[in-house]
C-alpha cells in the first residue's frame, strides 16, 4: 500500500505541473527557473545531505561492490540496446534515441524521491551510489550519441558530479555543518522531489499528446522497458545471488524514460518528437507498471 501511496503522490505533483502548463502555455521562464533550481540547488542540497550523513568509511567497506554491479548493468544494457532497439525504427537518430531510453531512466528527478518516500534515506544513499555509473554515461557517451559531440572529461564536472564528490568528502572526513547550514540543506532537499515531478509535469505539458501518442511500435518500446526490463533484471539478480543490490536494480529498470533525451535534441536541433514520446508514455504508464514490478519482483 505505501507504494502506491508514494507513486501517487509524485504523479499528484505531476499532474499538478501539467495543468500549471496547460493554463499557462507562456511559462517558459518559469520552468527554465524551476530547471536551474533543481539542477543547481535542490538536487545537489539533498545528494550533500544524504551523503554527509550516511557515506562513513564503513559504508565504503560493505556497499563497494554496488558501484561494481551497477557498472557491469550500465554495460550490461547498453549492449542489449544495440540489438533491441534496431527492431523498432531503422532511422539512426531513432536508434540512438531508443539506446539512450533504454539505459538511462529518471532516476534522479522521479527516483530519489520515489525510493526515500518507500524505503528511507539509508536506501537512497545506496541507490545513489548505484546510479553513478549511470551518470558517468549520460554526460559521455548518452550526450555524445544523441548531439553528436566529443567525449570530454569537461562534461563530467556538472552539479550532480560535484555533489557527489562533495558529500563523499564530507561523510568520509565526518565534517558536520553549522546549524543553520544544515536547516538550509535540510529544507531544500525536501523541495527537491516535489519541484522535479512539477517541472516533469510542466515538460510534457509542452508536448503534443495526440501527435505523439500515434507510433504503435513507441508502446511496444515502452511496456518491454516497464515490465519484461525488471523482470529480466530480477531474474539474472536471483541467478547470480545479487539480491542484495536486486531491489535497487528493479527500482532503476522499472522508472519511466530520461528526461535528458529531449533536453540533448534541443539544443543541437535534432527532431525532439520521438524522445518525447518515449518519455511521455514511459511516464504515463509507469504510474501502474512500477506498483505492479515492486509487489512482483521484490
Amino acid at each position: 500500500m505505501i507504494v502506491i501511496q508514494q507513486v501517487l503522490v509524485l504523479y499528484i505533483f505531476l499532474v499538478c505541473g501539467w495543468a500549471l502548463g496547460k493554463k499557462n502555455k507562456e511559462q517558459t521562464a518559469h520552468k527554465g527557473l524551476l530547471s536551474y533550481l533543481l539542477v543547481n540547488f535542490f538536487l545537489p542540497c539533498k545528494i550533500i545531505h544524504t551523503f554527509s550523513e550516511q557515506f562513513t568509511i564503513s559504508y565504503l567497506r560493505t556497499h563497494m561492490n554496488s558501484i561494481v554491479v551497477a557498472l557491469g548493468f550500465m554495460l550490461s544494457l547498453h549492449f542489449l540496446s544495440l540489438v533491441i532497439t534496431r527492431w523498432f525504427t531503422n532511422n539512426q537518430y531513432e536508434q540512438k534515441v531508443y539506446q539512450y531510453s533504454l539505459v538511462v531512466s529518471n532516476y534522479a528527478y522521479m527516483g530519489y524521491g520515489l525510493i526515500e518516500g518507500i524505503y528511507g534515506s539509508e536506501l537512497l544513499m545506496d541507490f545513489i551510489v548505484f546510479c553513478i555509473p549511470f551518470t558517468i554515461y549520460i554526460y559521455t557517451h548518452g550526450y555524445t550519441m544523441l548531439t553528436g559531440g566529443e567525449k570530454s572529461l569537461k562534461k563530467l564536472c556538472n552539479p550532480l558530479m560535484i555533489s557527489i564528490l562533495i558529500g563523499m568528502t564530507c561523510g568520509l572526513t565526518e565534517v558536520s555543518f553549522p546549524v543553520a547550514v544544515a536547516n538550509v540543506m535540510t529544507g531544500a532537499a525536501a523541495c527537491m522531489s516535489p519541484i522535479s515531478m512539477v517541472l516533469t509535469g510542466m515538460t510534457l505539458a509542452t508536448l503534443n499528446i495526440k501527435e505523439l501518442a500515434k507510433d504503435t511500435s513507441s508502446y511496444i518500446f515502452v511496456l518491454l522497458r516497464l515490465l519484461a526490463l525488471p523482470a529480466i533484471v530480477a531474474l539474472f539478480c536471483r541467478l547470480l545471488g545479487a539480491t542484495d543490490i536486486m531491489r535497487l536494480a528493479v527500482i532503476y529498470a522499472a522508472l519511466p524514460g530520461g528526461l535528458n533525451v529531449v533536453v540533448f535534441a534541443n539544443l543541437v536541433g535534432e527532431d525532439t518528437k520521438p524522445g518525447a514520446r518515449l518519455v511521455l508514455l514511459s511516464t504515463i504508464f509507469s504510474c501502474i507498471t512500477i506498483p505492479i514490478c515492486i509487489a512482483l519482483f521484490l
